[in-house]
């Protein structure tokens, strides 16, 4: 990919940045406000409180270990993992003022793995579609599209995922997409099966 995508994955990826920021600040205001109230007495407390952090911080790393993922790793995905990058799912969110006036749309697109693995990228339609076509270049076999039965059929099949949804005949490949003629307007098909 050349440099732009990768500044688009990255622009996009920056609630990922943010979360692992704000995990760590929280985890350091924590340790540092326990250790400079006065509540730890000794060596004794202050490693016992640390190797209670540590386990805290261990395990809270395993349940979100997703979000620490950056841009270089699904660059590689992409690149060089294809196969595993398995669904695209389109989001379209409208603002609005008061539950009325619509003020304006922002776009994204969530990224999911065989393995679960699944993070989400925000920008422009027309950055958004730059990097679907990026995308489509590596990894044509990729679902776009998003429903209620696509979202169940990936929750129970990950792994054959593709499979499931051709014999449901749900699939719709980003091939597909590109085929269709849909120049930049990345979220028209929002909805399928």
């Amino acid at each position: 990919m050349d440099v732009t995508l990768y500044k688009l994955l990255k622009k996009g990826s920056t609630s990922n940045i943010i979360f692992v920021y704000l995990a760590v600040g929280v985890f350091l205001f924590a340790f540092g406000s326990m250790v400079f109230s006065g509540q730890v007495n000794g060596w004794t407390e202050l490693l016992t409180l640390i190797a209670t952090m540590f386990a805290l911080g261990g395990i809270l790393y395993y349940v979100y270990r997703d979000n620490f993922l950056g841009p270089s790793y699904w660059t590689k995905l992409i690149e060089k993992k294809p196969e595993e990058l398995v669904w695209i799912k389109p989001i379209t969110t409208e603002h609005r003022a008061y539950y009325i006036v619509k003020f304006g749309e922002s776009f994204s697109i969530e990224l999911y793995t065989n393995r679960g693995v699944k993070t989400e990228f925000s920008g422009s339609q027309q950055e958004l579609y730059a990097l679907l076509t990026a995308i489509s270049q590596h990894a044509p076999h990729v679902h776009y599209g998003y429903s209620k039965k696509v979202e169940k059929i990936y929750k129970r099949k990950k792994r054959l995922f593709a499979e499931a949804l051709e014999k449901e005949g749900l699939y719709h490949p980003l091939s597909r997409h590109f085929k269709e003629g849909h120049s930049g307007d990345v979220h028209n098909e929002v909805l399928i099966g």
